[in-house]
């Protein structure tokens, strides 16, 4: 499955003058399904106290790593006279980072939930705001406004494209977010263990909605299945930005055809990549590095 992000310009080397070219790739997998973000009950297999850390089972056979000092908020499952972790416990986690080779997944107990200006987080009370809103005035409006939801559970984190949002919004946003955070810990304690309770966005969902928050204007999808799924899945999001989504269903000419897809694909795999000032890069892979030779 393909998402693609496609400009008006051409690369050099391209035959037709009129060929546009990918401006951004991504492959997502369909066989793979990715655990990214979900939110499971887990097992607490093993303490290693030298490397404070955890492992924690959150499927049968599937261990994953814990840093227990960047983790001092456990949403504990099971009757605790205290709030020590310990070998056997169960607890939620959400994971962060999915297995890479030999490295096992990296889950965190600071479960978030993310929102599209807003991301409650469990285990920080406090408000967190993105570098980028840079206006002192916006800054202290959002802060007032929004500190009198943090609790002693969960604080917030507030995206740059909050900006452009009224009062009314956020808040709008945030009540979701807090009925969606205690729909998650209810479904956890009636939850066996290993269950997964929170499942995350398919890969292409979450790729297309940061095209969007990047500035792309219109969505083009040819497969039926698809646009069903992107239609349902993010329709308020589509309709809040302004977003068209269209569906492509010209029998005689595929999306591949019209915009040379595999083309411009066969033209970023060559070793030699031409660049619009006339220059070009060399790209070659080695065992121990990526050489690049700029001409």
């Amino acid at each position: 499955m393909e998402d693609i992000t496609v400009a008006d310009e051409k690369p050099e080397d391209l035959p037709s003058e009129d060929l546009p070219s990918i401006e951004d790739l991504n492959i997502s997998n369909e066989e793979k399904e990715s655990i990214l973000d979900n939110i499971y009950v887990a097992k607490v297999k093993n303490i290693v106290k030298n490397i404070n850390a955890a492992f924690v089972e959150i499927a049968d056979g599937t261990m994953c790593y814990m840093e227990i000092k960047k983790n001092l908020s456990f949403i504990f499952l099971n009757y605790k006279k205290d709030n020590i972790l310990k070998v056997g416990d169960e607890i939620l986690v959400q994971v962060v980072k999915e297995a890479q080779q030999k490295k096992e997944p990296v889950v965190t107990s600071n479960i978030s939930i993310k929102g599209d200006n807003i991301i409650l987080t469990h285990g920080k009370n406090f408000v967190g705001i993105s570098n980028k809103i840079k206006d002192e005035k916006i800054r202290n409006s959002i802060m007032e406004n929004i500190k009198s939801y943090v609790t002693n559970d969960y604080g917030f984190v507030v995206r740059t494209r909050a900006q452009k949002m009224v009062v009314e919004e956020l808040n709008k946003e945030i009540g979701f977010l807090e009925k969606e955070y205690k729909d998650v810990l209810l479904r956890a304690k009636i939850s066996t263990c290993f269950a997964c309770v929170k499942k995350n966005l398919p890969e292409y969902i979450v790729d297309i909605k940061e095209m969007i928050e990047n500035g792309v204007e219109e969505i083009v999808i040819e497969d039926d299945k698809l646009f069903a799924d992107v239609s349902k899945t993010i329709s308020q999001f589509l309709e809040k930005n302004k977003i068209n989504l269209r569906h492509y269903d010209d029998l005689m000419l595929s999306l591949n055809k019209l915009y040379s897809i595999e083309m411009n694909i066969e033209s970023l795999l060559k070793e030699k990549v031409w660049l619009k000032s006339g220059g070009n890069i060399v790209i070659q892979q080695t065992e121990a590095l990526t050489a690049i030779d700029v001409n």
